[in-house]
């Protein structure tokens, strides 16, 4: 599990940096997570982008780290980080999330994911895996990965 202490803003970014990692999720389906979407502290909910579905944090360190994270946050209910702050942030901190961008896809934000697709191919060439990783609706979307 990722053990966090969460005493400032600079926590909570390197926290949901290592989310975003482990779980191969979007940024933007953390930045939107609301306090509501922690069903009895045992269930954190994530609504995935482009209609993939919901993924389930059950880590009760984890969910108590996000549940710090809302109490930090000024709107009490929402992360209360922007995107713009995050990519921000990001670009100062930690460049393994960086990747060159050629194309609309190698954004900050999706850098991690596609190196945990391309080196889990590398070792498992299955379209389906790869296609489970990301959290994807169909082996279509992740072509760019592969």
């Amino acid at each position: 599990n990722l053990k966090h202490n969460i005493n400032n803003r600079n926590d909570c970014f390197h926290f949901i940096c290592d989310v975003l990692s482990r779980y191969n999720l979007r940024i933007s389906e953390i930045l939107d997570l609301k306090r509501s979407d922690i069903i009895g502290s045992k269930f954190l909910v994530v609504r995935l982008k482009k209609k993939s579905g919901y993924f389930i944090i059950t880590d009760e360190d984890e969910i108590k780290t996000f549940i710090k994270i809302f109490d930090l946050s000024s709107m009490k209910d929402k992360i209360g980080i922007s995107y713009i702050e995050f990519y921000n942030w990001i670009k100062k901190n930690r460049l393994d999330f960086i990747l060159p961008a050629s194309n609309k896809n190698k954004k900050v934000t999706h850098a991690f994911r596609y190196k945990n697709a391309r080196l889990l191919f590398s070792e498992l060439p299955n379209p389906e895996v790869i296609k489970t990783l990301l959290k994807h609706k169909s082996i279509k979307s992740q072509n760019y990965y592969l």
